[in-house]
């Protein structure tokens, strides 16, 4: 009981700083409004009864806090781990400009080795205004007492970890008629951002446009997330060529530029004493349809061919002459 209450109150009997005894907590990286189970590791190389330290956080991080309804009361949200006696309790004190944490146990019970060094778990919050940058989490006047016949205090050297507050931005991709685009999702600042834009059959991508402003002409677009982005992939219908000629002997229609899918009707009239052979493309008959109809889908130039008549005369002699 008196060793438990030199603790309490404050009256240490420093007696040694040991290499091998330390406290620290690991550097981390969170997100505004985000939350993260933070661990305080206490290494000693002598029974530990109780321990006590003073955690200071940067501004916009606090220790998250809940209502206990059996102490009637709002408490942080921090708790001693396994290597804990069932006898020893854990004390969060909010100082203003610190936070200090005792911990003891009325028998002077020793806290276990445990799998890990961790003696305390705490969630923290940050603000979600945070400013983005790397802050400095310290922990100072750190000590813990050696149980046994003579209790003495071992003073732990000052650590200090790091949290790394990271904005993160919503990127948004959508796609107008023609195609398809991905690459929607949320990102820390710096995270390489690709997006990708797929045309449909007969479309061709136009570019990637933000705010109407065209940003990219690549189909897949890649930047670093540094803000909220709202990108829309656009893609036009392909028109296609289609010319026709006739050689000698005839005449055709259906020249023109055509959208992919439309229904393209082309016809051959021959002239008098001509016949139709057929179109193609260049030495490759395509069809002997007159009119010939087909969709659009590619550049084509096609050609009528005719070919003159011939007719066979027949001539004959009754008896009298040749």
């Amino acid at each position: 009981m008196k060793r438990s209450l030199l603790l309490l109150s404050y009256i240490f009997l420093i007696v040694s700083v040991f290499a091998e005894n330390k406290i620290s907590t690991a550097s981390f990286t969170i997100h505004p409004g985000d939350t993260m189970n933070v661990s305080i590791d206490i290494s000693n190389d002598l029974p530990m009864i109780a321990f006590q330290f003073d955690l200071y956080l940067p501004e916009g991080i606090k220790i998250v806090k809940h209502f206990d309804n059996e102490e009637n009361d709002t408490v942080f949200e921090a708790s001693l781990t396994e290597r804990k006696d069932a006898s020893h309790l854990l004390s969060v004190t909010d100082m203003g400009n610190k936070i200090r944490f005792i911990s003891y146990s009325m028998s002077n019970a020793f806290f276990k080795d445990g799998s890990s060094p961790s003696v305390v778990t705490l969630k923290l919050v940050a603000d979600a205004n945070i400013a983005q940058g790397k802050f400095p989490v310290f922990i100072k006047d750190a000590l813990y007492t050696q149980g046994g016949k003579e209790a003495t205090t071992i003073k732990l050297n000052d650590a200090v970890s790091y949290i790394n507050a990271i904005y993160r931005y919503q990127i948004a991709v959508s796609a107008e008629n023609g195609g398809t685009a991905t690459g929607t999702g949320t990102y820390s600042y710096g995270d390489s951002v690709t997006v990708k834009a797929t045309p449909q059959t007969g479309y061709s991508f136009l570019g990637w446009y933000e705010n109407n402003n065209a940003v990219s002409s690549l189909v897949s677009y890649t930047f670093k997330a540094d803000a909220i982005r709202s990108l829309t992939a656009k893609f036009s219908l392909n028109t296609y060529q289609i010319a026709v000629s006739a050689e000698n002997g005839g005449t055709v229609t259906g020249a023109g530029t055509y959208n992919y899918g439309d229904s393209v009707a082309v016809k051959a009239t021959p002239q008098a004493g001509y016949s139709f052979l057929g179109w193609y493309e260049g030495n490759n008959a395509v069809s002997s349809s007159v009119s010939y109809t087909f969709k659009a889908d590619a550049i084509r130039s096609l050609t009528a061919k005719f070919s003159l008549n011939t007719y066979q005369i027949a001539v004959s002699a009754e008896n009298g002459g040749t």
